[in-house]
């Protein structure tokens, strides 16, 4: 039996101050960071904890079939799950799954450093 999902639709969740768009078309789950605040959210996070937790999304997604693509302000920061193409050198960091496209901006919106985006 395979496992995958077909999904199609968006994701709302009401609040104040939205810090994500997440669009659903078939495989594919798009993330969009529409707001730089997420960065407090994750301060409750070490470093280790959110890789640790991103390789395990990754794996779940690439078991389902499904590939999420992450971004920011139009610039794609990661594609994770089934069709991310890690480079030898990051997997070793980032695990199989996970494509990163721009390290730098990752970098500084876990810092909380978006002056420099």
């Amino acid at each position: 039996m395979s496992k995958s999902f077909d999904l199609l639709g968006n994701l709302v969740i009401e609040t104040d101050s939205p810090h994500v768009n997440i669009d659903f078309k078939n495989n594919e789950i798009f993330i969009d960071i529409i707001s730089d605040q997420i960065t407090k959210e994750l301060k409750f996070f070490n470093t280790l904890k959110l890789r640790s937790l991103a390789i395990k999304i990754s794996k779940w997604l690439n078991e389902h079939n499904l590939t999420a693509t992450l971004s920011y302000q139009t610039q794609v920061l990661a594609i994770i799950g089934r069709n991310a193409k890690s480079s030898p050198i990051l997997s070793v960091v980032s695990g199989k799954n996970i494509e990163i496209k721009n390290i730098t901006i990752i970098t500084n919106l876990l810092r909380g450093d978006t002056n420099e985006i």
